[in-house]
């Protein structure tokens, strides 16, 4: 059982290193060979009453979590967008070529958004807040060209699908 844990620990690490930690936080490849870089957490301030074991408790338990948090990669809102957009323009163009398709992308992209929340408050590190105006008009200029490409892509679809005539025209002849 050792020697299994032994030779498990480092692809483990690697593993958490890869998707849940910051490789710059906890130390890169020493965190590899060494484990969690941060001792015990003990707290070293007495309470003022003399009487401190509960209060001592939750404040190493304060530390701890802190400790934990600043460990995590950070959860990047822009990336998300990104990637939500990426998956929107996916729909739009290949919802002609398979619309039986749509029904599963929806279902898969609507419990990718209620994976994203998990994601925030639990397994990412929070992201300072920033100003929100760079998403707001990123997103409405995505939104009209989106809808202009999607239209135009959808037409071309069309004429071209539909025209008997295009295999014996001249047009794409040179």
């Amino acid at each position: 059982v050792r020697s299994v844990r032994a030779c498990l620990t480092p692809v483990v690490r690697i593993l958490a290193m890869i998707f849940y930690l910051d490789a710059g936080r906890v130390g890169g490849c020493g965190y590899i060979i060494r484990g969690w870089p941060f001792g015990r957490v003990r707290v070293q301030q007495q309470a003022e009453d003399g009487a401190g074991g509960g209060r001592d408790s939750k404040a190493e338990a304060r530390l701890k979590a802190a400790l934990n948090q600043t460990s995590l990669k950070t959860f990047e809102p822009l990336d998300e967008l990104l990637e939500m957009k990426m998956n929107f323009i996916f729909v739009c163009f290949f919802a002609p070529i398979m619309p039986g398709g749509l029904i599963p992308t929806i279902i898969a992209r609507l419990l990718e958004v209620r994976a994203k929340a998990t994601k925030l408050f639990f397994v990412r590190r929070r992201y300072w807040p920033d100003d929100a105006r760079l998403l707001h008009d990123t997103q409405n200029g995505f939104a009209h060209l989106a809808a202009v490409l999607a239209v135009v892509w959808h037409v071309g679809l069309v004429l071209v699908s539909y025209n008997q005539h295009l295999p014996s025209s001249e047009w794409g002849k040179t």
